[in-house]
């Protein structure tokens, strides 16, 4: 039987779709569906909501803003599964240089020691080949497919903590989607 990925892109303009069989790389299958209101950058769709200045859909780190680098190598069972590069506003992260993230959640920590809530994130997963960098960490071939995850978390107050982008390899990965409608959240918007 055979195994397929799947890529969601969640773009400015458009969502995307791309199906991959994994074991030739070979795509089956692709779509694109174009958002009805194109760019959201003054106001949210339907309402007269003005969005500020620095909204997340704008600017989610103020240009200039001093940022740390943190670049981890998940293992199971001492083998490498993912690598993962995250991006933090130097002011939330300032202790995160010094502290070992090897058994601890990088979210534990910055609630815990911050005082930080992290309610939410916009994700976008893709398959893609893998580059020699991230083959050579991965124990993998260049070129070989890897999933490719990036993501923007937030805090309760609408702004960045994290961006993040990592690699984990496909044969080792398995992701689970959990979608919840809210409806009382979107009867402000209708």
């Amino acid at each position: 039987m055979s195994k397929f990925a799947i890529g969601l892109d969640y773009g400015t303009e458009s969502g995307r779709a791309l199906v991959v069989d994994i074991a030739t790389g070979r795509v089956v299958g692709t779509a694109e569906y174009r958002y009805a209101d194109g760019v959201i950058d003054e106001h949210l769709p339907g309402t007269t909501i003005k969005l500020e200045p620095d909204s997340a859909l704008q600017n989610p780190v103020e240009i200039g803003t001093p940022i740390i680098e943190i670049r981890r190598l998940r293992l199971v069972e001492g083998e490498p599964i993912a690598e993962v590069t995250s991006h933090l506003p130097q002011e939330s992260a300032e202790k995160l240089e010094k502290v070992d993230l090897t058994n601890r959640s990088l979210y534990e920590f910055l609630e815990n020691e911050f005082k930080l809530t992290i309610l939410q994130a916009h994700r976008a997963i893709e398959a893609v080949p893998a580059a020699e960098a991230d083959a050579r960490l991965l124990k993998i071939k260049p070129g070989d497919p890897v999933i490719k995850l990036e993501s923007t978390s937030y805090l309760d107050d609408g702004k960045p903590i994290e961006y993040f982008e990592a690699f984990h390899r496909e044969d080792r990965t398995r992701f689970e989607i959990q979608l919840i409608r809210v409806r009382d959240q979107w009867r402000a918007f209708e």
